[in-house]
Protein backbone atom coordinates (compact mmCIF):
# COMPACT_ATOMS: atom_id res chain seq x y z
CA UNK A 1 0.00 0.00 0.00
CA UNK A 2 2.63 2.29 0.80
CA UNK A 3 2.82 5.82 2.59
CA UNK A 4 1.09 7.53 -0.40
CA UNK A 5 -2.25 5.61 0.23
CA UNK A 6 -2.25 6.53 4.26
CA UNK A 7 -2.66 9.95 3.47
CA UNK A 8 -6.14 12.08 3.32
CA UNK A 9 -8.87 9.96 4.78
CA UNK A 10 -7.32 6.23 4.31
CA UNK A 11 -5.38 7.43 7.94
CA UNK A 12 -8.41 6.51 9.43
CA UNK A 13 -7.74 2.37 8.30
CA UNK A 14 -7.92 0.12 10.97
CA UNK A 15 -5.49 -2.39 11.08
CA UNK A 16 -6.88 -5.51 9.77
CA UNK A 17 -7.32 -3.30 6.67
CA UNK A 18 -3.38 -2.07 6.42
CA UNK A 19 -0.71 -4.28 4.64
CA UNK A 20 2.23 -5.53 7.32
CA UNK A 21 4.28 -2.30 6.14
CA UNK A 22 1.72 0.54 6.64
CA UNK A 23 0.97 -1.49 10.58
CA UNK A 24 4.49 -1.16 10.80
CA UNK A 25 4.48 2.48 9.74
CA UNK A 26 1.39 3.35 12.02
CA UNK A 27 3.24 1.43 15.22
CA UNK A 28 6.43 3.23 14.66
CA UNK A 29 4.29 6.46 14.48
CA UNK A 30 2.53 5.62 17.52
CA UNK A 31 5.82 4.65 19.46
CA UNK A 32 6.91 8.15 18.78
CA UNK A 33 3.91 10.11 20.06
CA UNK A 34 3.84 7.68 22.69
CA UNK A 35 7.98 8.28 23.55
CA UNK A 36 9.19 10.70 26.30
CA UNK A 37 10.23 14.35 26.27
CA UNK A 38 13.66 15.36 25.22
CA UNK A 39 14.68 18.62 25.78
CA UNK A 40 16.51 20.56 23.14
CA UNK A 41 20.29 20.00 24.45
CA UNK A 42 20.02 16.14 25.02
CA UNK A 43 18.92 15.99 21.49
CA UNK A 44 21.56 18.16 19.91
CA UNK A 45 24.10 15.94 21.60
CA UNK A 46 22.86 12.59 19.68
CA UNK A 47 25.54 13.23 16.52
CA UNK A 48 24.94 11.16 13.83
CA UNK A 49 21.56 9.73 14.96
CA UNK A 50 19.22 9.37 11.70
CA UNK A 51 15.95 9.93 13.27
CA UNK A 52 12.03 11.53 12.77
CA UNK A 53 11.27 13.41 15.38
CA UNK A 54 8.19 15.79 16.47
CA UNK A 55 8.21 19.31 18.20
CA UNK A 56 5.96 20.21 20.29
CA UNK A 57 4.49 23.62 21.92
CA UNK A 58 2.18 23.37 24.69
CA UNK A 59 1.33 19.96 24.26
CA UNK A 60 0.77 20.38 20.62
CA UNK A 61 2.54 19.42 17.83
CA UNK A 62 3.94 22.05 15.89
CA UNK A 63 6.32 20.37 13.74
CA UNK A 64 7.01 17.03 12.11
CA UNK A 65 10.63 15.89 10.73
CA UNK A 66 13.30 13.44 9.76
CA UNK A 67 17.10 14.07 9.16
CA UNK A 68 20.12 11.84 8.97
CA UNK A 69 22.18 13.49 11.97
CA UNK A 70 19.97 15.25 14.88
CA UNK A 71 22.42 16.79 16.26
CA UNK A 72 23.03 18.97 12.37
CA UNK A 73 19.95 19.03 12.02
CA UNK A 74 19.28 20.91 15.57
CA UNK A 75 22.71 23.04 15.21
CA UNK A 76 21.03 23.89 12.19
CA UNK A 77 17.93 25.26 13.76
CA UNK A 78 19.97 28.14 14.93
CA UNK A 79 21.88 29.58 12.72
CA UNK A 80 20.64 32.89 11.35
CA UNK A 81 20.88 32.10 8.41
CA UNK A 82 19.42 28.39 8.10
CA UNK A 83 16.95 28.19 5.12
CA UNK A 84 15.19 24.97 7.58
CA UNK A 85 11.58 25.48 6.75
CA UNK A 86 10.23 25.40 10.39
CA UNK A 87 13.01 28.31 11.42
CA UNK A 88 11.59 30.19 8.33
CA UNK A 89 8.01 29.92 9.85
CA UNK A 90 9.10 31.30 13.02
CA UNK A 91 11.07 33.99 11.83
CA UNK A 92 8.26 35.23 10.57
CA UNK A 93 5.75 34.73 13.70
CA UNK A 94 7.71 35.52 16.45
CA UNK A 95 10.51 38.01 14.81
CA UNK A 96 13.92 37.86 15.11
CA UNK A 97 16.83 35.14 15.34
CA UNK A 98 17.42 35.79 19.09
CA UNK A 99 13.85 34.98 19.53
CA UNK A 100 13.00 31.85 17.56
CA UNK A 101 16.41 30.89 19.43
CA UNK A 102 14.82 31.15 22.69
CA UNK A 103 11.09 29.28 21.60
CA UNK A 104 13.05 26.44 19.93
CA UNK A 105 15.44 25.52 23.03
CA UNK A 106 13.32 27.03 25.95
CA UNK A 107 9.65 26.86 25.08
CA UNK A 108 9.39 23.52 23.09
CA UNK A 109 9.56 19.88 23.67
CA UNK A 110 10.94 17.05 21.62
CA UNK A 111 10.34 13.31 20.90
CA UNK A 112 12.77 10.90 18.63
CA UNK A 113 12.33 7.89 17.55
CA UNK A 114 15.85 6.19 15.84
CA UNK A 115 15.42 5.08 12.72
CA UNK A 116 17.13 2.23 10.37
CA UNK A 117 16.46 4.03 7.37
CA UNK A 118 15.67 7.63 5.56
CA UNK A 119 13.24 5.77 3.77
CA UNK A 120 11.60 4.71 7.34
CA UNK A 121 12.51 8.41 8.87
CA UNK A 122 10.96 9.92 6.09
CA UNK A 123 7.73 7.84 6.00
CA UNK A 124 6.85 8.85 9.66
CA UNK A 125 7.70 12.24 9.29
CA UNK A 126 5.32 11.97 6.61
CA UNK A 127 2.44 9.94 8.19
CA UNK A 128 2.94 12.32 11.36
CA UNK A 129 2.24 15.16 9.00
CA UNK A 130 -0.57 13.85 7.59
CA UNK A 131 -2.25 13.01 10.75
CA UNK A 132 -1.54 15.82 12.69
CA UNK A 133 -1.21 18.32 10.52
CA UNK A 134 0.94 20.52 11.64
CA UNK A 135 1.40 24.41 12.03
CA UNK A 136 4.57 24.29 10.43
CA UNK A 137 5.10 21.95 8.23
CA UNK A 138 2.74 23.60 5.85
CA UNK A 139 4.93 26.03 3.12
Amino acid sequence: MGIGSLVGSSVRQTPSQMTPSDQKLHEALTQLVRSPFADFDKIKGMDGVMASYLIYHKDKIIFAGSTNNLKARFTDMLLPKTTFILYQNLLKDIGSWRSVCLFLTKDCKYKVRQCESRKEAEDIEHLAAATYNPLHNKR
